[in-house]
């Protein structure tokens, strides 16, 4: 099928406009400097065609750096032994109860967990983002008794348990798992700017 010189033009310049639009967004996504409770003012209200637990998930520009990862199931084994700490010893922790119905858990003075409830985000379902120390190393995405975990280290996601117990480890060339660890790696590196 060979194009005509008027839609190649066409298609070159509409080509142009969207990567200048996208461009812009993700400098103004990462530039400003915004109060971090409302970092979903940003996110676009469309859904993904990615699911978790069977709700859509908002599709965002945010790429993660696709990094390989040595000893997986050592690393997640020591992320989810931090994970049932926090969660085990959470009353003991001091909450803060933010806006849009945000809560943080701190130890001393550095956030360990942050739930955000479902609704938020244009996202139906919950999420809790744990941190070491300000550094991102797991979340979980729930609604119900649905429940699916992350895995996080150096900016990337490594591993994702879906609801069902598939195991799903760097799968980078994976949209879905893309648009769900972009998703969760934005949010959850947002909530945490200027906690710690």
């Amino acid at each position: 099928m060979k194009l005509s010189k008027q839609a190649l033009i066409v298609i070159l310049i509409v080509s142009s406009v969207i990567f200048c639009v996208s461009s812009a967004l993700t400098v103004y996504l990462f530039v400003s400097n915004k109060n971090n409770m409302n970092i979903w003012s940003d996110m676009p209200s469309y859904m993904s065609s990615t699911t978790v637990n069977g709700i859509g998930i908002p599709a965002i520009s945010y790429s993660q750096q696709n990094k390989q990862v040595n000893n997986v199931d050592s690393r997640a084994s020591i992320a989810e032994a931090m994970r049932t700490g926090t969660d085990d010893n959470l009353n003991k922790f001091t909450s803060k109860n933010e806006s849009n119905g945000i809560t943080s858990y701190y130890y001393d003075k550095s956030v360990t967990r942050i739930d955000v409830p479902g609704g938020s985000g244009n996202f139906a379902c919950s999420r809790s983002y744990y941190y070491n120390y300000g550094i991102l190393y797991a979340a979980d995405i729930y609604s119900g008794a649905m429940h699916t975990k992350l895995y996080f280290s150096d900016g990337s996601m490594y591993r994702m348990i879906s609801d069902d117990g598939t195991v799903h480890d760097m799968k980078f060339n994976d949209t879905d798992y893309q648009t769900i660890a972009s998703f969760a790696l934005y949010e959850g590196k947002e909530l945490i700017k200027n906690k710690n």
